[in-house]
């Protein structure tokens, strides 16, 4: 267990979620480095990025839920656990794919208004791809996530 703890990042999240981001193995930082590099051919970037998104984004555990089929009298369901996305939510798989667009059409920055989970997803998947990620948060807005 102790292994495990060194080898994650853990980010603590206001709703209780926890998401587990696995360090860069160091073929992924490579793959960062080059995804992030603005003096890189655009497509050299994309197929790195692409590559730490299939690495990290969306391999999330599914399991039976047998109590649920014997109590709906129905069969094979299945739940699948987006928590163990990178910040622990499914906002995971549309920021990549939202983040890999922009890279795609030459934008450098991305500007967003949100209150919780995509911006924290948001700001990850922008960060790893070296676009810059600009976070709007409504002043009336008061929670701890904010700091997220």
């Amino acid at each position: 267990m102790n292994e495990k703890k060194d080898e994650l990042q853990l980010m603590e999240m206001m709703d209780g979620a926890r998401g587990e981001f696995s360090q860069l193995s160091q073929d992924m930082e490579n793959q960062r480095r080059i995804a992030s590099s603005p003096d890189l051919p655009m497509e050299l970037r994309l197929e790195a990025f692409e590559d730490i998104t299939d690495s990290e984004v969306g391999d999330t555990t599914m399991w039976r839920a047998r109590n649920i089929e014997r109590e709906m009298g129905l069969r094979q369901i299945f739940l699948k656990f987006e928590g163990g996305n990178p910040t622990g939510t499914q906002k995971d798989r549309i920021a990549f794919a939202q983040v890999r667009d922009a890279m795609r059409r030459g934008f450098d920055t991305i500007m967003l208004a949100t209150c919780g989970n995509y911006g924290v997803a948001m700001a990850l998947a922008a960060s790893l791809a070296g676009v810059r990620c600009d976070i709007y948060i409504p002043e009336t807005y008061h929670t701890q996530r904010v700091a997220e």
